[in-house]
């Protein structure tokens, strides 16, 4: 009898144990699937530096990526959504293509146009080259703190680089949130949004924030885990955003399901998070001081082996609901190396700001959204890419930009067969290594001009912080 009753104490410890071990194979079976969804370029990682990203845990699998589950119609009731600012940059005169107009002031121009942005809190990780000089640099950080007032909520005199510092910046920037929402709970609003950069030079260039504040609430709506709204290379953007699958329209904006994790986004912060506290960091690139290159789908060829951003991490699954407007929101200061039909679009910005013509004919809006050849061309995202903008998306953004006919002003990707891009763009890199002498010529000319004396007040011949930027 005492022998039965000692097997029966030691029954459930047994069966304990043998739960422990079952369930402890069903992880390592189900971590052995998700690893193999998961490829980490070229990088030799190890098991311990790399942890697997569980997509399906994060909400990315197969039932969150039905496009048609975006809703069509936005409700009526809805208020006009806020974001967050997020920048991380560092800004100098010092850069390999000269510069058109002093770095610093571009920075102050492009800052300025974000206080049109319905924006809530400010957080600027804003780094200035020492080389500006002390009062440059104070007169510079004075006139930001002017611009963004009391949403300024973190002004940092350092851009983010290692990991400890940005998951430190989102534990303070998360923390704000909370505070900010007057809500009894501690988590932050996953739909909450930011608008992130590591760039001093995507100013917001809009006829006003009409089309904006349509996609904010269009995320906010969209019931997928991850979405974002791509805001600057809009020809580059729309082409590539039926190079994976079918994109679909909805309202101003085509959403398309792809993975990217470059920083000319406006982010849900649930993407941001995922970013910094789950994706593998292991052997990322510091030197680039940039994240875009921790996360990639494996086909899209943005980020090359060999580019400024390698990629880390590349999926093999659409991660996230990319909105891309009909009408272009931001641009590059310098323009893109893009030419359609005969026309350099977009254009370079200038200083100052009211140098800027944003009033289009109907051939320029054309030429702009189908800047983007058929075939080729010079960016990497149109490798193997042959999705053609449909006519309907044109006649939509001529509405857009106040146009009630909408005729095409002439054909859609004329001339602009394979041969004849390669002949094109062939003839343009051959330009561009002979004036590759002139740049360098041109960039020091204009450390001598531009750039300040280190702690002296810039004179007639130095840089001056002009009022007017």
């Amino acid at each position: 009898m005492a022998a039965k009753a000692l097997g029966a104490s030691w029954l459930p410890i047994i069966l304990l144990a043998l739960s422990v071990v079952l369930d402890a194979t069903s992880r390592k079976l189900e971590v052995s699937a998700v690893s193999r969804r998961l490829e980490v370029g070229n990088h030799n990682l190890t098991t311990r530096s790399r942890p697997p990203v569980d997509c399906d845990d994060v909400g990315a699998g197969a039932e969150a990526s039905r496009l048609e589950d975006v809703p069509q119609v936005l409700p009526s009731s809805l208020s006009h959504p806020k974001m967050d600012l997020w920048m991380s940059a560092f800004v100098t005169e010092d850069r390999p293509r000269g510069n058109r107009f002093p770095r610093i002031q571009v920075c102050l121009y492009v800052l300025q146009t974000y206080t049109k942005l319905p924006l809530d809190n400010v957080y600027l990780y804003l780094e200035f080259d020492d080389s500006y000089g002390k009062y440059v640099i104070r007169e510079a950080r004075e006139k930001i703190r002017r611009l963004f007032g009391d949403k300024l909520k973190i002004f940092k005199p350092k851009r983010l680089i290692e990991h400890d510092e940005w998951k430190q910046a989102l534990h303070n920037i998360t923390r704000i949130s909370t505070s900010m929402s007057h809500r009894k709970h501690t988590r932050v609003d996953p739909k909450r949004l930011v608008i992130f950069t590591q760039n001093d030079d995507h100013a917001f260039i809009d006829l006003d924030t009409s089309v904006v504040v349509e996609g904010l609430q269009r995320m906010q709506q969209d019931p997928a885990r991850f979405t974002t709204l791509y805001y600057s290379h809009w020809p580059e953007i729309l082409k590539l955003s039926g190079k994976l699958q079918p994109p679909i329209r909805r309202g101003a904006y085509v959403v398309s399901r792809l993975t990217l994790a470059d920083s000319v986004q406006i982010f849900n912060l649930e993407f941001i998070k995922f970013l910094i506290e789950t994706v593998p960091w292991a052997n990322f690139n510091e030197a680039t001081k940039r994240v875009d290159g921790l996360l990639v789908h494996k086909t899209l060829a943005a980020l090359s082996p060999n580019g400024s951003y390698p990629p880390i991490n590349k999926l093999e699954i659409t991660l996230q609901n990319v909105y891309i407007p009909l009408r272009e929101l931001f641009r590059k200061f310098d323009g893109y190396s893009i030419t359609g039909q005969g026309i350099a679009v977009p254009k370079p910005l200038l200083l100052p700001p009211e140098a800027n013509q944003f009033a289009y004919d109907k051939a320029s809006l054309q030429a702009k959204m189908l800047a983007v050849p058929a075939q080729g061309g010079p960016t990497a995202w149109n490798s193997a890419n042959n999705f053609l903008i449909p006519e309907d998306w044109v006649r939509a953004m001529f509405k857009l930009y106040g146009y009630n006919d909408t005729t095409l002003p002439g054909p859609m990707y004329s001339g602009t067969d394979t041969g004849s891009c390669k002949r094109h763009h062939g003839s343009e890199r051959r330009t561009r290594r002979k004036k590759k002498s002139e740049r360098r010529r041109s960039r020091n000319r204009s450390r001598s001009v531009l750039v300040a004396p280190r702690d002296e007040y810039p004179g007639p011949g130095g840089m001056k912080l002009t009022s007017d930027v």
